[in-house]
């Protein structure tokens, strides 16, 4: 896996935002901006611990990078970030995957579905809006830490020849579950997520913090009950906190703005 935890570059990090210095790391589209938080730029814009979405050390070495995962607009604005492998990926054989997580201090909102794509092409797209695609392994839940680092884990048999691994939200607002936890202003209204130490290998990996992780497949979970926060059923309403119940017996809070 090159460069996991983000630390090698191949211009100076120095510089404000400068996700073009990664080295092996790039974003699949011409107008997203994932951004690069480095302790050299620390206290300003992009540094480490300190940068202008909050307050994050890296969870290994001094850097991280960051993504947008969700933003309250039609539009579905999504930010990734995309590696080639070292070597493509061989049929039949189980891949054990990992990333660590964090929510950006100002932004006004968690969400859930980060997750990762393995494709045997490089992804690319025209625009800075959701790349459909099913992702290897979803988070399901809510990730709200914004003080330390939560791992997201799973496994994944290959197909054979996936040279490409992708990191971000392949859902649009609607298949989004997302939460409102503060009012801030214009520019904080969407879910940020640093990210550090991403890991694939056949080797399996220790994953204690592990979350809650969907594996997708053919029969997504279906919303069969809406509850409010008094347990009472009701239809589904916007701007209120309310408690979905899916299929798989899952429960999930959420608020869906409007």
């Amino acid at each position: 896996m090159p460069n996991p935890s983000f630390e090698d570059t191949i211009s100076t990090p120095c510089d404000g935002y400068a996700f073009l210095a990664l080295k092996n790391w790039f974003t699949p589209s011409n107008q997203g901006s994932p951004d690069y938080y480095h302790e050299c730029n620390s206290p300003i814009s992009s540094g480490v611990p300190q940068n202008n979405l909050g307050f994050q050390y890296a969870q290994t070495g001094v850097a991280y990078a960051g993504i947008l995962t969700y933003y309250e607009s039609s539009n579905s604005i999504r930010e990734y970030i995309e590696v080639q492998l070292t070597e493509p990926l061989i049929a039949n054989v189980r891949y054990y995957w990992s990333f660590s997580v964090s929510k950006a201090d100002s932004m006004d909102y968690a969400s859930n579905n980060l997750g990762i794509y393995l494709s045997q092409n490089e992804v690319s797209s025209s625009d800075n809006l959701v790349i459909p695609q099913v992702p290897t392994g979803n988070l399901s839940s809510v990730a709200y830490d914004t003080s330390s680092w939560t791992t997201i884990c799973g496994e994944y048999i290959a197909t054979g020849g996936e040279e490409y691994l992708l990191i971000g939200n392949f859902f649009n607002n609607v298949q989004t579950n997302y939460v409102e936890i503060q009012q801030g202003s214009s520019f904080t209204i969407g879910a940020y997520y640093y990210i550090d130490d991403v890991y694939l290998s056949s080797e399996s990996v220790s994953c204690s913090n592990h979350v809650g992780v969907e594996e997708l497949n053919l029969k997504p979970k279906k919303v069969i009950k809406i509850l409010d926060m008094m347990g009472r059923e009701v239809d589904e309403q916007y701007n209120t906190l309310l408690i979905y119940i899916y299929s798989d017996g899952s429960s999930e809070k959420v608020f869906r703005a409007k």
